[in-house]
């Protein structure tokens, strides 16, 4: 269980830094996060044990098993660990750890939910060290949710056929072979399957959110699955049938979807540290469920990419303006948006064609507004040379789409739609310092 380094091939590098990549940049950027929590367990483990944490037993012999268990069954262990909440869970812990007075909120000997959740994957004997569980719910990531005793000492893992059963101070919970069903004691995570790709649909119930996601997330539920399940099928229809490499990476690299309530309209976020994972509203039709997944896959590869290359030198300390944002946005956030609209803006280059349709209108819209943000970006002397080179070929590649025939009512259309979001931006921003640009 120790992480691996890993370069990226100009070829690839070239194709991602104007969006694309395809599945096998998506799996390469699935290795990299993977090895990145698999570094932090590492770590998480060890700082435990330097710094006298009260979890340090229980982590390190957490850590002793599930290295077992990586040597008998590690793509069993490997899914576990691009899981998104295990990454997001494990860059939190290593935070707090770090961080001073954190040692007292991290709670490291959560690692024993993972080990178990490998251990019923593996389909593998196992006896895991566990901490007192508050409540008796016992999260097994990726899977689904086991009522225990909440005592301490052990989980005994005990695999068999048709399912593996859960032991721990005279309570025992069976875990069916098909995992996203309930039983007795047990709450498995649903999934929609969707033919060639599948989603996990997770509450994130135990893991510690951002407080507006966390809301967002518990006003989903109880949630209606079968809405969802024909809203996602409709969107996946449209990627597989108008933007076939899209569907490639999101089947690659996105296997968990977090339903939020839409109390504020519609939304979607990816977190940093849950790549894997977008948090979205129920989509208004099927080309929303499309366009959130292209949107949002490009987030999710950015996140990536920063773990491997740093884009932004320093935090020059300014706000901007984002086409795309009510808000004043920092640098990154600039950077972060520009990518992932570029996506967009692909995205409605691509549907353009239908009589009476909106796409070409959309298509104008974003690749004006992104176009504008580039041009920020590259105005600051804060990126990196790797992060001038991505602005630079994003920059390159709206330039070239600007050649596209379309019609004057579209381009009017969008011209007047950008014009009115700047007046209105600047109008709610005007004590704002921003940069030069915004």
């Amino acid at each position: 269980m120790t992480a691996s380094p890993y370069r990226v091939p100009r070829r690839l590098l070239d194709d991602l830094a104007v969006g694309g990549g395809g599945p096998e940049a998506a799996k390469l950027l699935v290795d990299v996060r993977r090895s990145r929590t698999s570094q932090l367990i590492g770590d998480l483990v060890a700082e435990t044990r330097a710094t006298g944490h009260p979890d340090a037993d229980v982590a390190a012999a957490a850590g002793r098993e599930l290295t077992r268990i990586a040597r008998l069954a590690p793509e069993a262990v490997d899914g576990v660990l691009a899981h998104p909440s295990v990454g997001a869970w494990a860059r939190q812990e290593s935070l707090l750890l770090r961080r001073p007075g954190g040692g007292a909120l991290a709670r490291p000997a959560t690692l024993a939910t993972v080990v178990v959740a490998a251990a019923v994957h593996a389909g593998v004997d196992a006896a895991v060290p566990v901490a007192d569980q508050r409540g008796g719910d016992f999260p097994l990531p990726s899977l689904g949710v086991a009522h225990l005793p909440p005592t301490g000492g052990e989980v005994e893992v005990v695999a068999g056929g048709g399912g593996t059963s859960l032991r721990r101070g005279g309570g025992e919970v069976f875990v069916p072979e098909d995992p996203h069903q309930d039983v007795p004691g047990w709450r498995g995570l649903r999934r929609i399957d969707l033919g060639a790709v599948g989603f996990l649909l997770d509450p994130w119930a135990h893991v510690h959110l951002p407080a507006e996601l966390r809301a967002g997330a518990d006003a989903a539920w109880p949630l209606d699955v079968e809405q969802w399940c024909d809203r996602l099928a409709g969107g996946w229809a449209v990627l597989t049938e108008r933007h076939p490499e899209v569907a490639a990476e999101v089947a690659a690299a996105v296997g968990v979807l977090t339903p939020l309530g839409a109390a504020g309209g519609p939304t979607s976020v990816t977190l940093a540290d849950g790549f894997g994972c977008v948090f979205l509203s129920l989509p208004v039709d099927d080309r929303a469920a499309a366009e959130t997944l292209a949107h949002e896959l490009q987030h999710a590869k950015l996140t990536v990419v920063l773990d491997l290359f740093p884009l932004v030198a320093s935090d020059p300390g300014r706000l901007f303006y984002a086409p795309w944002r009510d808000d004043a946005r920092p640098l990154l956030g600039v950077l972060h948006g520009t990518y992932a609209h570029l996506g967009v803006t692909a995205f409605w280059r691509r549907e353009r064609g239908l009589p009476g349709d909106r796409a070409e209108v959309e298509f104008i819209r974003w690749r004006i507004a992104t176009l504008s943000a580039a041009g920020t970006l590259l105005a600051e002397a804060d990126l990196t040379p790797m992060g001038r080179f991505f602005v630079e070929r994003i920059a390159e590649t709206l330039r070239g789409w600007g050649t596209d025939e379309v019609s004057a009512d579209a381009v009017a259309a969008a011209e007047a739609m950008s014009r009115e979001h700047r007046a209105t931006w600047l109008a709610a921003n005007a004590g704002v310092a921003t940069g030069s640009h915004a």
